[in-house]
């Protein structure tokens, strides 16, 4: 195991179970959707898209980001996504008597980034490209 997937361990993510459950035991491929999900830009859309209160067009990214973090088993991640899917789910299907309060939105979103901060710090441990 590379130091970098000890350190997703350790944050409590599981690279093992996904690398052999979802990736045939190809860990160079894990390494590569890792890192993809870090650069591909889909965290700072979802970001933009919050900061304008375009929240069902926000829903549909985090969804995204959302089915990326499981297939990693980046359960870390995956808590604070799910809390943010949750609450923006009623925008994106028009139920007006559910929306959420902004601020629990912008809480949940806080915890998010934190969580996407730490996530960003472990993986730029990888020193070579898969």
């Amino acid at each position: 195991m590379t130091e970098l997937l000890r350190k997703l361990t350790s944050w409590g993510a599981d690279p093992q179970e996904a690398i052999d459950r979802r990736m045939l035991g190809d860990e160079n491929l894990y390494l590569k959707l890792l890192l993809g999900l870090r650069s591909n830009g889909d965290m700072e859309a979802f970001s933009h898209l919050i900061k304008k209160q375009k929240y069902a067009e926000a829903f549909r990214m985090i969804h995204r980001i959302k089915g990326s973090a499981a297939t990693l088993s980046l359960y870390p991640l995956q808590e604070e996504i799910q809390a943010l899917t949750e609450l923006l789910r009623p925008y994106y299907e028009k139920d007006e008597g559910h929306y959420a309060a902004e601020d629990l939105i912008d809480e949940a979103y806080e915890k998010l980034r934190e969580k996407w901060s730490l996530f960003c710090s472990i993986t730029s441990l990888r020193e070579e490209t898969p």
